[in-house]
């Protein structure tokens, strides 16, 4: 079966390090904390793969060791990353197969994915959640929970 994806941006709020670390454990902002308490009871689904949108590192694995930071997104820095962060997802999604992406972002970090139809494949399913921080998480949520690209 295909698997689905979600690309979520890093967070500003970040654990205290000064050693390299996992980008999943270097992040400690409210959708982390989400994700990793789903975790934790057994309530993150197994067929979801994770990428992470960072304003210093551009897309990234949840398991790439990365050093605390603190930059924020501009327009200026998603624009300098558009490029190598489509070529990235096109290189990730030739080699793995996906049904479904859910993208938890910002307006500044969804401009560092642009043209979203570079590297989107039109038989895959895209939602781009919307609202604020509580209506994203929640769409999230249920996204993750009750696979709604099933069907």
């Amino acid at each position: 079966m295909k698997r689905r994806l979600l690309i979520l941006s890093c967070s500003m709020r970040k654990i205290d390090t000064d050693s390299p670390v996992s980008a999943w454990d270097l992040y400690d902002g409210v959708s982390f904390r989400l994700l990793k308490r789903m975790q934790k009871h057994g309530e993150f689904p197994n067929d979801v793969d994770i990428l992470i949108l960072s304003a210093r590192y551009g897309l990234i694995s949840p398991s790439q060791k990365i050093v605390s930071y603190n930059q924020k997104m501009t327009a200026k820095i998603a624009c300098q990353q558009a490029r190598d962060n489509c070529l990235i997802l096109l290189d990730i999604l030739s080699k793995k197969q996906y049904r479904a992406i859910f993208v938890n972002l910002g307006l500044a970090y969804l401009q560092a994915l642009q043209p979203i139809d570079s590297w989107l494949d039109k038989n895959i399913s895209i939602i781009l959640a919307e609202g604020k921080i509580g209506q994203k998480l929640q769409k999230m949520k249920y996204w993750l929970k009750f696979d709604t690209t099933l069907g």
